[in-house]
């Protein structure tokens, strides 16, 4: 569908956009997902059921796997957490450090899957699924909307945040401080900073056992497409597993 659509992916575009256009891009995404939350849409009951069912969600570890980017309620990320301590191409330490620091936030846990509880939310914001087109941006890949709480939006954009402080760079911080003028509700979230570290661990939790190590099969790997392993990153913890990035953390404090 891109290919017939003018534009490109914001990712992509943001360096060549001057700072107009980037507030006018973070500003229009900020009222989407605003509207998105915090309209009182009710959908339809057979609509509601498919979203809290998605496919595959209920059909094993694959199907935990391919229906939601942060696997939660935390149930489902200490089940990909007990998967992932045998996989012979995932640290085992990193994944008990992992269950570890689950359990300590796990008083958190937000509501999910729940309409009487939050609305819809896209589910995996981030630039490459914002498509710039020169007037405005849109949003792509619907394919992981969910009832969730609105903060858990901001979890990709967090997530690489994180990645661009170990960069020097602050794209992501730069777009998240834009967005607490837009979007100030989200912002204001009780134990923002705390909620965002549990959600990042199950993000990335999912994160180490989905991408396959490059030129390895493991032997006798579940079937599906999304069973085979990370590579292990032996020694460290989890991204997001302390704290998020320096300008997502001192906004989520506020």
């Amino acid at each position: 569908m891109t290919r017939r659509l003018a534009g490109t992916a914001l990712a992509r575009s943001w360096d060549a956009l001057n700072a107009t256009a980037r507030r006018t891009a973070v500003d229009e995404l900020s009222g989407m997902l605003r509207a998105l939350a915090l309209h009182a849409w009710s959908p339809p009951a057979d609509l509601a059921d498919t979203l809290v069912a998605r496919d595959g969600l209920h059909e094993g570890l694959d199907g935990m796997l391919g229906a939601d980017i942060t696997p939660l309620p935390t149930s489902r990320a200490l089940a990909l957490v007990d998967h992932g301590r045998a996989l012979p191409h995932v640290d085992p330490g990193l994944m008990a450090d992992a269950a570890q620091a689950i359990e300590e936030y796990r008083h958190l846990e937000p509501a999910v899957d729940d309409p009487s509880r939050h609305g819809v939310i896209h589910g995996d914001v981030h630039l490459e699924d914002l498509w710039w087109s020169g007037p405005g941006v849109g949003v792509l890949d619907l394919e992981r909307v969910r009832f969730a709480p609105p903060l858990l939006d901001l979890q990709r954009l967090c997530e690489r945040a994180d990645g661009d402080v170990v960069n020097g760079t602050d794209r992501h911080s730069t777009i998240l401080r834009r967005m607490e003028t837009g979007y100030p509700e989200v912002f204001r979230t009780p134990d923002a900073a705390e909620r965002m570290v549990l959600y990042s661990l199950a993000y990335t939790v999912r994160h180490l056992i989905v991408p396959p190590p490059a030129g390895q099969a493991r032997p006798g790997a579940p079937a599906g497409p999304f069973a085979a392993p990370a590579a292990p990153a032996r020694g460290r913890r989890p991204a997001g597993s302390g704290r998020t990035a320096r300008g997502a953390d001192d906004l989520l404090n506020r």
